[in-house]
């Protein structure tokens, strides 16, 4: 059963992927993933790194052509991953892996397709989650980040140029 994605959707899911891509077991932990085996654990987090590694990739760059080439690239990563006999085949020369239908291919492709151009990584250094879809030219991803920014930008400043308006105030004052 295929299913339409909407924006919403598409964006928390591709957020997700790229920003927690290190640690593929919280992801794993806080989606509705049914892992029977160990096994297939392990190939689950592996693949979660592979394709959020790409997609982080997608958000860093600027160059939309490398963008999209990203994107490509993990879609068919999660293709790979989700051939019939596993990762192996999946990459064999000469085949051509398609994951149609799975959550990760529908929602990339949602976001390759219609959200590409809003793709970016937040202003602030130390963002836990540097990933995000942009409004308009808005350069961090939430009011939290800005106000830090701000705040650091006001102590450069200050510690700057205010210190010698500072200086040169007191030196009228005591005239």
């Amino acid at each position: 059963m295929t299913r339409n994605y909407p924006a919403a959707e598409a964006k928390r899911w591709v957020k997700r992927l790229a920003n927690e891509f290190r640690d593929p077991e919280s992801f794993i932990r806080q989606s509705d993933w049914r892992i029977s085996s160990d096994h297939e654990r392990e190939m689950t987090c592996e693949q979660i790194s592979v394709v959020g590694d790409h997609l982080r990739k997608a958000f860093e760059t600027p160059d939309e052509y490398q963008r999209d080439w990203f994107m490509f690239v993990a879609r068919f990563e999660n293709a790979a991953y989700e051939a019939p006999f596993g990762r192996r085949f999946g990459t064999a020369q000469g085949v051509v892996p398609m994951a149609e239908g799975t959550l990760i291919d529908r929602t990339v492709s949602f976001v390759q397709k219609h959200l590409a151009d809003k793709m970016a990584i937040c202003g602030n250094d130390k963002c836990d989650e540097p990933c995000f879809f942009r409004r308009g030219k808005q350069p961090y991803c939430s009011r939290n980040c800005a106000k830090l920014a701000k705040r650091r930008n006001n102590l450069r400043y200050y510690h700057s140029t205010g210190r010698v308006k500072r200086a040169e105030r007191r030196k009228s004052l005591a005239r």
